[in-house]
């Protein structure tokens, strides 16, 4: 069984999903930033204008 992660977009839809499909949910779907959480582990990846993606660092 594959590990789970919540998955929060732009408009605060929550989703429960692996890691993968999360990323690729946020490259394909668009939006400007999405969450995704294990525990008390939190990335964050926004599209920056000129459609390049970063990760940002969420301290916990």
């Amino acid at each position: 069984m594959k590990k789970t992660y919540t998955m929060v977009d732009e408009n605060n839809n929550v989703f429960t999903t692996t890691y993968k499909t999360a990323r690729r949910f946020f490259e394909l779907h668009g939006g400007n930033s999405v969450l995704i959480i294990d525990g008390d582990n939190k990335e964050k990846f926004e599209r920056l204008p000129d459609g390049r993606i970063i990760k940002i660092e969420i301290e916990h």
